[in-house]
C-alpha cells in the first residue's frame, strides 16, 4: 500500500461517514504531499503492508470513520487505540445478531472471496480454502482481518474437517471462532442456509462470470 492510497481510503470513508454518499476520489495529490501529517499516512500504509493480509486497511479505515462520525486527526492512524476500535469492529460484525445485517455479512465475504480469487487467478472455491494453506491459509487471514466474517465460517459445512489440515499455529489467529455457534446462528436464515447449502457452486459460478467479463 501506497500513502496516496492510504489517503484516498481515508478521504473516502470520512466524507461518506460524514455525508451519507461516497464521494469522488483523489485524482491530484499534490496538496496531499505538502501535509504535515504525510508522515502518519505514510506509517500506516507501511504497517499494512508489513502485515502481509492480516490487517485490512478498508475495514480499518472504515470503522475509525464510524468511531469518529466523519473525519479524524492522521496520528490516530498509528495509534494503539485505532488498532483496539478495528479489532472492536471486527468483533461486532462476528456478533452481529440481526438476520438482515447476518446475511449482508456473509454475501459481503462472499464478493471478497470472488474478487479475491479473480485477482489471484483461483479458479474455485475449494482451491482457495487451501491457498497457502502450508503457512497461513487465505480464508484465515481474511477472518482474521475482517475481510471475511466467522459468519461465513459457520456457512462452510465441513470447516471442521478442513481447517484440521490447516497448521496449528495458523489457528490462533481464530482462537475465539467456535464454529458450532456460528452454524446455530446462520442455520435459522434461510437465505444463509441455500448459501451454505450450494456454497462451493455459488462461489465457483461468480468467479467464472467475473473472469468471463474481464476477458471480453
Amino acid at each position: 500500500m501506497t500513502p496516496e492510497e492510504a489517503y484516498q481510503l481515508y478521504h473516502h470513508y470520512c466524507l461518506l461517514e460524514k455525508n451519507g454518499s461516497p464521494p469522488r476520489g483523489i485524482k491530484n495529490f499534490d496538496k496531499f504531499n505538502l501535509k504535515e501529517d504525510k508522515i502518519y499516512f505514510e506509517r500506516f500504509a507501511d504497517s499494512v503492508t508489513r502485515s502481509d493480509g492480516l490487517m485490512n486497511a478498508k475495514v480499518f479505515m472504515s470503522a475509525l470513520a464510524k468511531q469518529y462520525k466523519g473525519f479524524f486527526p492522521a496520528r490516530i492512524l498509528i495509534s494503539p487505540s485505532a488498532m483496539k476500535i478495528y479489532r472492536m469492529n471486527i468483533q461486532k460484525i462476528n456478533e452481529e445478531n440481526n438476520q438482515d445485517s447476518m446475511y449482508k455479512s456473509v454475501i459481503t465475504s462472499c464478493n471478497f472471496i470472488v474478487n479475491f480469487c479473480v485477482e489471484k487467478k483461483i479458479s474455485c472455491f475449494s482451491d482457495y480454502l487451501f491457498y497457502n494453506s502450508n503457512i497461513i491459509p487465505a480464508i484465515i487471514k481474511h477472518a482474521y482481518s475482517g475481510e471475511v466474517s466467522y459468519l461465513f465460517l459457520g456457512c462452510v459445512k465441513d470447516f471442521n474437517l478442513i481447517k484440521m489440515g490447516y497448521p496449528k499455529d495458523s489457528m490462533e489467529l481464530i482462537s475465539d471462532f467456535d464454529f458450532n455457534l456460528y452454524r446455530s446462528k446462520i442455520v435459522f436464515i434461510k437465505k444463509c442456509c441455500v448459501i451454505s447449502d450450494n456454497m462451493e457452486s455459488i462461489i465457483d459460478s461468480l468467479i467464472s462470470k467475473k473472469v468471463g467479463k474481464s476477458n471480453e
